[in-house]
């Protein structure tokens, strides 16, 4: 929410009062984020930052392919590696990313990753 310039989170059943003064804060440029909030989106920003950084740039590319809808036989072909290579690139990203699908990864990559998918 930060990143995507938010000023604030607010509880649904916070008063009238406080919404009024929060909304002008806002308004005003303040952040509402208190620091344990911050802190928190920090490590969480770090751990994405640490599971993409983990991956090779091959990985990075089979990543990107899977994302483009390529099979594993594409992904072969296009980076000139063996199926076998394939699997073992798709194992580690699953393993390093903490998923376990294709789609799972793709969808990471895709919400996580960076300059991910192109």
């Amino acid at each position: 929410m930060i990143n995507a310039g938010a000023a604030g989170y607010l509880d649904k059943n916070v008063g009238a009062e406080k919404l009024v003064d929060s909304i002008r804060r806002a308004a005003s440029g303040e952040s509402l984020f208190d620091e344990q909030q911050k802190k928190r989106a920090r490590q969480w920003h770090e751990g994405i930052e640490k599971k993409w950084n983990s991956l090779s740039e091959r990985e990075k590319q089979v990543l990107r392919l899977l994302a483009e809808g390529a099979s594993n036989k594409d992904i072969a072909s296009k980076l000139r590696i063996s199926l076998k290579t394939v699997d073992k690139h798709l194992e580690k990203i699953y393993q390093k990313l903490g998923v376990s699908s294709r789609a799972q990864a793709v969808a990471w990559g895709i919400e996580h990753g960076g300059d991910f998918p192109y």
